[in-house]
């Protein structure tokens, strides 16, 4: 079985497009989601709508991220104004319908695959004490491995905002040949997309901010002097 787990689109449906192209030659069985969706990105209801019609062909299973929760808990909301205008942005561009599906989904979800077991978390810190063997996660837009006490963290990096150096989306395959065993591999994948034409969309929407959102799209380094 192969499982792909992706993470922080951003309402990047450029990135998300490119991502689940590469997907579909990879014959995978099923699709994780990580969450944040929608948030600091051109195109959040278009993103919705294109994994809501991806759901009615493939297993996808979603959790919610802490920017899809900022949609509906002011008192959440980070300081910063560019992040704020980019939550009052993605509010009024999402039809209610849009919203209320990220409202409904869960914050974790726990399956067992073969004799290994498998937690989804949005953060790492969300599955400090977790019982799981491989516990996979996003939020820091970065791929990452960790073993703490024989179990797996894998950071997926993120789809739509990564932070590498060469920000190409980034997605994680997870491999599990026998089901009678608990060996698997995994793999990041970095994905070349249009991230100009991402930015380019992103300044024309012309929130106070939205420019700022744009650059970090295309050198992930300035996110520390746009943002602090």
């Amino acid at each position: 079985m192969k499982i792909a787990a992706i993470s922080d689109i951003h309402g990047n449906l450029e990135a998300l497009k490119a991502v689940i192209d590469d997907i579909n030659k990879e014959k995978i069985n099923k699709i994780f989601v990580c969450g944040d969706l929608a948030v600091a990105g051109p195109e959040p209801a278009e993103t919705i709508d294109f994994l809501l019609n991806l759901k009615k062909e493939k297993k996808i299973t979603f959790i919610q991220g802490n920017t899809d929760k900022w949609l509906f808990n002011e008192q959440s909301w980070p300081k910063n104004e560019t992040m704020i205008n980019a939550i009052k942005y993605t509010q009024q561009a999402l039809r209610p319908d849009q919203l209320e599906f990220l409202k409904s989904l869960p914050e974790q979800h726990t399956e067992t695959i073969g004799k290994l077991s498998i937690r989804l978390v949005h953060e790492e810190s969300m599955a400090q004490n977790a019982e799981e063997d491989i516990i996979l996660f996003g939020h820091t837009h970065l791929p990452e491995l960790k073993k703490i006490n024989r179990k797996s963290y894998i950071n997926t990096g993120s789809v739509g905002r990564p932070f590498t150096e060469n920000p190409l989306a980034c997605y994680l395959i997870l491999n599990f040949p026998d089901p009678e065993s608990q060996d698997f591999s995994f793999e990041h994948k970095f994905i070349k997309y249009d991230k100009e034409a991402t930015a380019e969309k992103l300044t024309a929407l012309n929130f106070k901010g939205s420019e700022k959102l744009a650059q970090v799209i295309l050198n992930p380094s300035l996110r520390h002097e746009l943002f602090s």
